[in-house]
């Protein structure tokens, strides 16, 4: 601020006044693979961008605090609803991010045989399973 006086006394007053706009993204514990449906159960990796954080997550749904599962190394899921956040190195600790959240739905199928397949027009069981295949499963059976 500066002032600037004339003739007469009267006193002027300048001030500069600075703004700025900054967009600030919160960091998340992020999920590898993303959270989708897969035909197979998932290795989940969990990471986040500092590295000195701890990482607690859950799979029941229940939102995670410090009093969870630690993350230490990649684990195998299927249907369920991962839960994760990190907390930093302090004292007690503190959580250093939002909870993130990822569902994973892994696909069943569900077949119906009775056995020989003459139920009325059920398909063997082989059938079946190979209709579902991505890709078809091609087989050869060595008779007697």
């Amino acid at each position: 601020m500066s002032a600037s006086f004339n003739n007469n006394g009267a006193a002027t007053w300048n001030s500069a006044v600075a703004t700025w706009s900054d967009t600030v993204e919160a960091d998340v514990v992020t999920f590898s693979p993303a959270a989708g449906a897969y035909d197979d159960d998932q290795l989940i990796t969990l990471s986040y961008a500092d590295e000195t954080a701890t990482i607690y997550y859950t799979t029941d749904g229940s939102d995670p605090d410090n009093t969870d599962t630690e993350y230490t190394t990649p684990f195998t899921i299927d249907d369920f609803t991962v839960k994760a956040i990190a907390y930093d190195d302090s004292s007690p600790p503190v959580a250093d991010c939002e909870i993130s959240s990822a569902t994973y739905t892994i696909a069943t199928y569900n077949i119906t045989y009775d056995g020989n397949g003459s139920d009325g027009g059920s398909v063997p069981l082989m059938q079946q399973i190979m209709k579902r295949m991505t890709p078809p499963l091609f087989w050869v059976i060595r008779g007697h």
